[in-house]
């Protein structure tokens, strides 16, 4: 579903485009001596914002899709981390070493219990919530994966959790994150161009319809159903 911001946005190019069509079917009537809104200079920002609504579109969508992925491949880290945990757990190692990797595991997953007593604090800590953040759980992984390359044991048969297959996934990680913060960074700029035209450009279209409205009603009765028409319109500024 749309954000209300969004839907607001677009009602605002809507209007405007709206408004354009008024004033196109005051043919002569309209005449003013603003340049800044006559229909020559109006059409151009029309369709500036049309195509800026539209490159906007995609990149909301391009967007969401990347998010979709980054999101679908994340949900794989806490299943692998489980069944390396599982796996080390079968292994004639000793059992400090299970704790350790034990701890690392339920770092990924974000866990609640209490982690191993950390020598260099020299006192218990719980795993903070913090550590759920993406960037925080993929350096986790990539510090498990290299903590199991210290045990020569560390040999399983099953692909999806041998070392060289777990390197691959958080490479494909690093891959959608930084296609992500790309779509992120396309995004904020597409948002930032429709934003100027509507609100902050000298001249935006809410100063432009202001001194529509003020043209057409100084106009008088003759072009009294045009402004109507035109004051119907309503056009807000949505704060980013």
């Amino acid at each position: 579903m749309a954000s209300k911001s969004e839907v607001g946005h677009k009602k605002n190019v809507a209007n405007f485009s709206a408004a354009y069509t008024i004033l196109e079917e005051m043919g002569p009537m309209y005449n003013p001596t603003n340049t800044l809104i006559t229909l020559e200079n109006l059409a151009p920002i029309k369709d500036t914002l049309t195509l800026e609504m539209n490159t906007l579109d995609t990149k909301i969508a391009t967007y969401r899709a990347d998010v979709a992925d980054n999101e679908n491949a994340m949900e794989q880290m806490d299943k692998k981390a489980t069944k390396i945990l599982n796996y080390f757990k079968s292994l004639n190692v000793p059992q400090n070493e299970i704790d350790n990797i034990a701890a690392q595991v339920r770092k990924i997953r974000g866990d609640k219990r209490k982690a191993p007593k950390n020598p260099e604090e020299g006192n218990d800590h719980t795993i903070s919530n913090s550590q759920q953040s993406y960037d925080s759980k993929v350096a986790n992984f990539n510090t498990l994966i290299a903590q199991l390359e210290a045990f020569p044991e560390y040999a399983p048969n099953e692909d999806e959790i041998k070392t060289t297959s777990l390197e691959t996934y958080t490479a494909q990680l690093e891959t959608l994150r930084d296609t992500l913060r790309g779509s992120s960074h396309q995004l904020i700029t597409a948002r930032a161009a429709r934003n100027s035209t509507l609100y902050y450009n000298h001249p935006n279209v809410l100063e432009l319809m202001r001194f529509i409205k003020n043209y057409v009603k100084s106009l008088g009765l003759p072009a009294k159903p045009y402004y109507d028409a035109l004051v119907r319109l309503k056009f807000v500024i949505i704060r980013p």
